[in-house]
């Protein structure tokens, strides 16, 4: 699952998306791709770096779709 990061993992893609956050996207852009960060946090069991991208997803965008995957996380904790 360490694959769906990418190269350079968890910290490199956070770097990347806080740079695209300055850019001109869409919410529902930015809630992907803080969905990703999540689910790369939680391939690298970072759950609390999951929990805060999947919270930052939902504020964005409430249909991009880690409600479970954030109950879950939080249940767990």
């Amino acid at each position: 699952m360490r694959a769906a990061c990418g190269l350079g993992g968890y910290a490199n893609l956070k770097a990347c998306i806080e740079n695209v956050a300055k850019s001109d996207v869409s919410g529902s852009e930015l809630a992907y791709a803080y969905r990703r960060l999540g689910e790369c946090a939680e391939a690298e069991t970072r759950f609390a770096e999951a929990i805060e991208s999947y919270e930052t997803a939902m504020g964005l965008d409430p249909n991009v779709g880690v409600k479970r995957r954030l109950s879950r996380l939080r249940k767990s904790r």
